[in-house]
């Protein structure tokens, strides 16, 4: 493990529904736009309902030709839009799920062995995608306001995916 950006090493892609909690992760090696492309579709085929929308960070590896044909050029096109420009954050719901699903398991480590992208994509896409998704409830932000001069949030009940849980 290195703990450079220099040379190739796995990044995750990290997707969340935001009306719903709903988490996909996807490992790839480097930001080449072929396989995030790939994964990105792998992740749209795994998700229990269609996609209608796709609000990428700023990166090149999703601000670029191959993405905007695949979502767009197809019977049902899919709105894509890009986060907010010039903030670090610039996604904050996925940028949350890339601590609770992805930092506290695999740390901030560059992982360089190729290898590891094939486990860690049967892991995302089999274990931790049922378990995060069935069994960890999301919560959500009502609302944020202030409280005595200090800021609050009020958050919704968390809330299983699975009806009756």
């Amino acid at each position: 493990m290195r703990e450079s950006l220099l040379g190739d090493f796995i990044y995750t892609l990290d997707t969340v529904d935001i009306a719903t909690g709903w988490t996909e992760q996807r490992a790839v090696w480097g930001k080449g736009e072929t396989e995030v492309l790939r994964q990105l579709q792998d992740i749209e085929a795994s998700l229990p309902f269609p996609l209608l929308g796709f609000d990428s960070d700023n990166g090149s590896e999703f601000l670029n030709w191959h993405l905007m044909r695949h979502f767009h050029q197809r019977d049902k096109p899919v709105q894509f839009t890009r986060s907010r420009p010039y903030h670090k954050d610039d996604n904050a719901h996925v940028e949350q799920k890339n601590w609770t699903h992805v930092r506290q398991w695999f740390g901030y480590h560059r992982l360089d062995k190729r290898v590891l992208v094939g486990l860690m994509n049967h892991l995302y896409s089999q274990e931790w995608r049922l378990y995060h998704n069935f069994f960890l409830p999301s919560v959500k932000l009502m609302e944020k306001k202030l409280v005595d001069g200090r800021p609050s949030n009020v958050m919704i009940s968390p809330k299983l995916l699975i009806k009756g849980y």
